[in-house]
């Protein structure tokens, strides 16, 4: 039985991994600079929690194609070293028998405003453990959260 969600926003860049787990009206936040450091948390976690990772390789696109020829490489070698992260996420922790689903990042939808995050959160009544300002990472990860309960939802019906 899923008693807990967790939305991943998989991530190379200098911000690096960012988690949001939901249970019983709590949101709790944590980022991993490093990789190494998120795979060795991970082992921790139990198996009763539904996982939702944005995995950009399912969406094998450069975002930004107005960029000079130089600023593109990095751009596509960005969006190379995150794909990576993404299927890595999703292959450890299927290695080690979490229940968890990759997802495109058009199928996550568009970005949210930190505004329209905390709305959602008043209206949902849930309560952000820690006293912090919420990053987009962060939002990125709660907006994954809440489809991975959205995905049980439905998947009960």
């Amino acid at each position: 039985m899923v008693k807990a969600f967790v939305g991943i926003d998989p991530s190379m860049r200098k911000n690096g991994f960012a988690i949001c787990l939901m249970k019983e009206n709590k949101l709790y936040f944590q980022k991993y600079k490093k990789l190494a450091h998120w795979a060795s948390d991970a082992m921790t976690w139990t198996n009763d929690i539904f996982i939702v990772v944005e995995d950009s390789s399912l969406q094998n696109i450069t975002f930004n194609k107005y960029a000079d020829g130089r600023s593109r490489t990095k751009i596509s070698r960005n969006v190379g070293m995150n794909q990576c992260a993404s299927r890595f996420a999703i292959d450890w922790l299927e290695l080690h028998g979490h229940k968890v689903k990759g997802i495109s990042p058009y199928a996550k939808g568009s970005k949210w405003t930190l505004d329209y995050a905390m709305e959602l959160i008043k209206q949902l009544n849930l309560t952000i453990l820690g006293n912090r300002k919420l990053s987009q990472d962060d939002i990125d990860a709660f907006q994954l959260a809440l489809i991975a309960q959205s995905i049980m939802n439905y998947d009960k019906e």
